[in-house]
């Protein structure tokens, strides 16, 4: 009994250390129109993902230094996986 056992420790040890680890292949780098300086000129920035009922929704709010601050501009991608 003592043997069988120790050959299915065995076994399964080898099998764990046989796993190969995959990993996605290519790396999704941004271009440089899609950096851009943030917060330059914000004063207080905030922003929230919430999920309720399967609906995602996104909110921002920013606001900039008074006096110095004269556009702001928000994009958010909310981007659905299967």
């Amino acid at each position: 009994m003592k043997k069988v056992i120790s050959t299915i420790i065995s076994v399964v040890i080898m099998l764990c250390l046989s796993l190969t680890a995959f990993a996605e292949s290519k790396l999704q780098t941004p271009s440089d129109d899609d950096i851009s300086v943030c917060y330059l000129y914000t004063d207080k920035i905030s922003g929230t993902l919430s999920i309720s009922n399967k609906t995602a929704t996104c909110k921002s709010t920013v606001r900039g230094i008074s006096g110095t601050t004269t556009k702001i501009v928000i994009t958010q991608t909310l981007q659905k996986k299967n």
